[in-house]
């Protein structure tokens, strides 16, 4: 995979989208990386602090099947998880549907993918943040050098390096991708607020991915209730 790495730059998914919709980009994946990101982006427009000390990178990919735009995120994220819990052997290391890994109820990484359409052909750009060695100034959020002991030793294009690596040399199985998932759901079985909109904020257990992606829920009323992708704030 091609890959471009910058010290500094606004944002690595927005990099790539304007190279999408430009159509100056001849090969797909192709990966870009900054050790700072000024306008980083998380889910709804929100901010993803880019302090240094913390991995950020995009993946821009061409999509053969629009089916694959609900896998993507969930995929990526797996993969995040399953390199850091086997490197660092991190045992409450969670998924919180449908991209963020959580470590003892606080953020330590993030996936944010988004999508582009020209001339009929859908890309896909796929955001990964992760705190590493950075102190993250948000509240609710956690770095990998507070839960593993002796980090320093760990190089941060060494972690870069092999994420690209599951990236490029895993295919996304179904029904695999949704048993690993539940395996690590954040929240699982526990009652949780779930704000879906800006209006609506719910009270209700969590209950499994189901096989088209989307997440079952059970409000206190015993109703039970699937939220697809995009449709949950936070």
């Amino acid at each position: 995979m091609k890959t471009k790495h910058f010290k500094k730059i606004n944002s690595t998914n927005k990099y790539l989208i304007k190279k999408i919709k430009n159509n100056s980009l001849n090969n797909y994946p192709q990966c870009v990386r900054s050790d700072i990101q000024t306008e980083g982006l998380g889910r709804h427009n929100r901010k993803w602090e880019s302090k240094k000390g913390g991995l950020y990178f995009s993946i821009a990919d061409k999509l053969n099947s629009r089916e694959n735009i609900k896998k993507y995120p969930l995929h990526c994220t797996v993969l995040l998880h399953k390199i850091l819990h086997n490197m660092f052997n991190i045992q409450d290391l969670k998924i919180k549907w449908p991209n963020d890994l959580y470590y003892k109820d606080k953020k330590l990484a993030g996936v944010l993918t988004q999508t582009v359409i020209r001339e009929n052909t859908v890309f896909i750009v796929i955001g990964i943040g992760v705190n590493v060695k950075n102190n993250p100034s948000i509240n609710n959020s956690v770095s990998l050098k507070i839960i593993v002991p002796n980090l320093k030793c760990l190089k941060l294009n060494n972690l870069f390096v092999r994420y690209l690596k599951e990236f490029e040399s895993r295919e996304i199985n179904k029904s695999k991708l949704i048993k690993y998932i539940n395996n690590y759901l954040y929240g699982k079985n526990e009652y949780k607020t779930i704000k879906i909109d800006n209006e609506n904020v719910v009270d209700a257990q969590i209950v499994m991915v189901n096989n088209d992606f989307s997440l079952k829920i059970i409000n206190k009323n015993n109703k039970k209730m699937n939220l697809n992708i995009g449709e949950v704030l936070e």
